[in-house]
């Protein structure tokens, strides 16, 4: 089957749809994959990309065809340029450049945001094609958990562009049932809405590891490992602010693994706060770095 992958992120950045596409690839489907210019977490273009481009256009067999956008930034508005400019670019420009490929079937990849769905609709449209979409983020409740959109007429608006989306699509895939009952207060279609499990990878398996020299072996120590991304949805200040109550805890410690837009600022509530002892930033790291042992000694 010609299968179209609609993605904002994708390798070399680190995404579960990415060992999707290899899945795929293997079971014998022509892949294509329309993603943008790689700059998660960061907020950078990736200096490599920039530097050869060509490099970056196939993957384990599946084509890539990318679409430029602006970077995420380090603020809420350039991530919303970000949002917006990948919608608008994998529509017009995306929408150009896969004109003549043969294409069945498209699945869109959406942790969020929900905009990724945008150009599906557009293709579903120009090209009459059914379109799978997979949720693993909500909107826009996600957007008022955490505190991002404040607005009840800007909630509201978002939830009138997701109704849009999600009642384009052939099939809408929830990877919790919890999701489910949320996802049908936008969707007409009780029966395009299916229950689809996430997975954990071959790399996670623990029972042959080496310690973590980046991180000290502490016996005794009860550690708590916080491994993703460090933005605003995860909610750092209240990590801190218990990291910080529990200060005289020695026996307590923080291990924080990854990056992202708000790593700049924990690391200075850490020197702030004087929690150095026991808040550990470890940096980022590719999935197949699984050397952690160290950690939960």
């Amino acid at each position: 089957m010609n299968l179209l992958v609609i993605t904002q992120y994708f390798w070399p950045e680190n995404f579960r749809i990415n060992d999707l596409v290899q899945e795929l690839v293997k079971r014998g489907h022509k892949v294509t994959v329309l993603t943008g210019y790689p700059n998660y977490p960061e907020g950078k273009i990736f200096a490599e990309f920039k530097a050869r481009p060509e490099d970056f256009a196939e993957y384990h067999g599946a084509r890539l065809v990318r679409v430029p956008l602006i970077p995420r930034g380090d603020g809420r508005f350039q991530l919303v340029l970000n949002y917006c400019s990948f919608a608008v670019c994998a529509s017009i420009l995306g929408a150009w450049k896969l004109r003549n490929a043969p294409i069945e079937k498209i699945f869109v990849f959406e942790p969020s945001p929900i905009t990724v769905g945008i150009p599906a609709v557009v293709l579903r449209w120009l090209r009459k094609i059914p379109v799978a979409f997979w949720v693993l983020d909500l909107w826009p409740e996600t957007l008022e958990a955490i505190g991002v959109v404040k607005s009840r007429w800007l909630l509201r608006l978002t939830g009138v562009l997701v109704s849009w989306i999600y009642n384009r699509c052939d099939l809408i895939l929830a990877q919790s049932k919890n999701f489910i009952p949320q996802i049908l207060r936008y969707c007409r279609y009780p029966h395009r809405v299916v229950y689809l499990a996430s997975w954990a990878e071959a790399v996670y398996d623990l029972s042959r590891v080496e310690p973590a020299p980046e991180v000290a072996v502490q016996p005794g120590a009860f550690n708590i490992v916080f491994a993703g991304n460090i933005g605003e949805a995860q909610d750092f200040p209240a990590i801190v602010a218990a990291a910080e109550r529990l200060r005289d805890e020695r026996s307590i410690r923080w291990i924080i693994v990854g990056n992202g837009r708000a790593a700049a600022w924990l690391r200075e509530e850490i020197d702030r706060r004087k929690l150095q002892s026991t808040v550990l930033m470890v940096g980022r790291y590719p999935i197949e770095r699984k050397k952690m042992h160290g950690l939960f000694d």
